[in-house]
């Protein structure tokens, strides 16, 4: 046989390989013949998507390389249907909204320079890889070992009450809502229920897994619709029962990385440039009254000496979380109706409910001349029936869009408190009117902490010149009541800001507090700079120590 068209075939046989490795998704074979429906039961017609493989090129990759990340994702359901594909690569998430026809697959492609030697993880739904990035720098060690720097010393951490987290805190949820309806009068009845989104914001990401909707009574009519981002199912009955139940089931987990806030936003922010849909998250509303001038007054307070926008963000939050009681208080009404929520009210009584808390986080970012709206969903916080929903903030950051962030304090705990960035257990969905009859609801929840973040002492990361970074730090609570203040050690002309200057213990009701400590390098930083910054916690008896050290690209 010819030797060029051995040569051809053996090229062939390995291209067709190679297109198989980076196209890997085989669409299922239709069944030979379909069974015709036997009922006039309105049918549930559902996309079931189902991530089946995960693939990484290079697989041994060097510092500088463009990591591309293949997943294939199978829609085994028989409609058509969207889904976002949520993907950690170390400590940052990505996601793409894809639509698949029913019966059908697709590669999706997502792509990440790597600038860190040592693991790195991928991770989408169940499945993961590990790769390993080696240095750009030849890997063979020299004949006589060279002098090198002594490693920074790391603090100890496992009797630091300061310490910053990192690491992923993962959470599997079942979750379980149901409407109860008492018709009543009233015909025709509706009811409209809400399926809850795969959802990849800066740090937290929810990826759902199986959904369903079930009736206790078939409806006469189902629709699926869609207002704003919401995507929802509505059910109508032209002659209801008395009673219906409408249960909708959800399987999810749900991803927080704890990695610091890297962002270019300075303040204060310049909106002269943002679109109408983003600036009319600096207008007033009936419950968020952010022209007053009590309001106004306040924000400017707050926020005075801030030079980052992260920083402003968490002064305000923080403000807002250590001096608004959290309560249900009946002398206020607060939880009787939303009329009694608003700013201006919140800022005056200080107490209210997590609507409460958004409404007056959200009037004084605004006042800030920073962009935020309300936010929400439930919080899986219990192996029991419960019956709250719960309300926080989204605020606009120019490189990120809206991120989503907590404004209340009351969340779980579990050993971690958190603060400012979402947790596991909330499961972000939107809202729209339930129904046109009488109704009650019922959350009900189950969940699995699979993985949790370490508490750190040291850190180390790598930043642009132009970059802030921020970093959220902890108190923990001790068995008296104590008041920590905090300073910063720091080369000539690196700037470091605090959320607050001190921070104040109350070891009855808090576990712990949260700093945001937010770092400006100097306009002259060249690349290849390194750093050592000290934060130090004191709270006059004894004194916490977190090391950053900070490299330039």
């Amino acid at each position: 046989m010819d030797k060029n068209l051995i040569t051809f075939e053996k090229s062939l046989v390995l291209s067709l390989i190679f297109l198989i490795f980076l196209s890997g998704c085989v669409t299922e074979a239709p069944p030979a013949t379909t069974a015709p429906p036997t009922t006039s039961t309105p049918t549930l017609p559902s996309a079931q998507f189902e991530v089946t493989d995960l693939r990484v090129i290079p697989e041994s990759p060097k510092v500088g390389d463009t990591l591309t990340v293949l997943v294939d994702v199978q829609n085994r359901g028989d409609s058509s249907g969207s889904y976002t594909l949520i993907v950690s690569i170390g400590m940052k998430l990505k996601s793409q909204d894809i639509e698949l026809e029913g019966k059908s697959c697709r590669t999706v492609e997502f792509q990440e320079i790597v600038d860190k030697e040592g693991e790195i993880e991928i991770r989408v739904g169940d499945l993961a890889k590990t790769i390993n990035v080696s240095s750009l720098e030849t890997q063979t060690p020299p004949a006589t070992p060279a002098p090198t720097t002594p490693a920074p010393t790391i603090p100890p951490v496992q009797n630091s009450f300061f310490y910053m987290l990192q690491g992923k805190f993962i959470q599997t949820t079942e979750y379980e809502y149901e409407i109860y309806l008492e018709s009543g009068d009233v015909k025709p009845v509706d009811v409209n229920t809400v399926f809850i989104p795969s959802v990849s914001s800066y740090h937290f990401s929810q990826q759902i897994f199986k959904q369903s909707i079930e009736y206790s009574e078939n409806p006469d009519k189902i629709t699926r619709k869609k207002d704003d981002s919401v995507r929802y199912e509505r059910a109508e009955w032209t002659n209801p029962p008395s009673e219906i139940t409408v249960k909708r089931t959800v399987e999810c987990k749900n991803i927080v990385s704890y990695s610091p806030f890297i962002t270019q936003s300075r303040y204060p922010l310049d909106t002269t440039s943002l679109s109408s849909n983003i600036k009319k998250y600096l207008d007033p509303e009936f419950f968020v009254q952010c022209d007053d001038p009590e309001i106004i007054q306040k924000a400017e307070e707050i926020v005075e000496g801030a030079e980052s926008e992260m920083d402003a963000i968490v002064r305000i939050l923080n403000w807002v979380r250590y001096n608004v009681q959290y309560t249900c208080s009946k002398d206020l009404k607060v939880c009787e109706g939303v009329l009694f929520s608003d700013a201006k009210r919140t800022l005056k009584h200080r107490r209210g409910n997590c609507v409460n808390f958004a409404n007056l986080s959200i009037a004084l970012l605004r006042a800030a001349g920073i962009p935020a709206k309300q936010s929400g969903g439930y919080v899986a916080d219990s192996e029991y029936e419960s019956l709250a929903c719960h309300a926080w903030i989204a605020v606009y950051i120019p490189e990120e869009g809206f991120i989503e962030f907590e404004s209340s304090y009351w969340m779980p705990r579990s050993g971690l408190v958190p603060e400012t960035i979402l947790m596991p257990q909330h499961i972000c969905y939107g809202g729209v009117g339930v129904s046109n009859a009488n109704f009650s609801e019922l959350h009900r929840s189950t969940q699995e902490i699979t993985s949790l973040p370490e508490k750190k002492t040291y850190v180390s990361e790598t930043i642009n010149k132009d970059d802030i970074i921020s970093f959220l730090a902890y108190l923990e609570k001790s068995s008296t009541d104590y008041t920590a203040s905090f300073t910063a050690i720091a080369p000539p002309g690196w700037k470091v800001f605090f959320s607050n200057d001190t921070l104040n213990i109350d070891s009855e009701n808090y576990i712990s507090k949260e700093l945001l400590i937010t770092i400006i390098p100097p306009p002259d930083v060249k690349s290849g700079d390194e750093v050592e910054i000290k934060i130090i916690a004191d709270d006059g008896i004894k004194q916490g120590e977190i090391v950053i050290f900070i490299s330039i690209k």
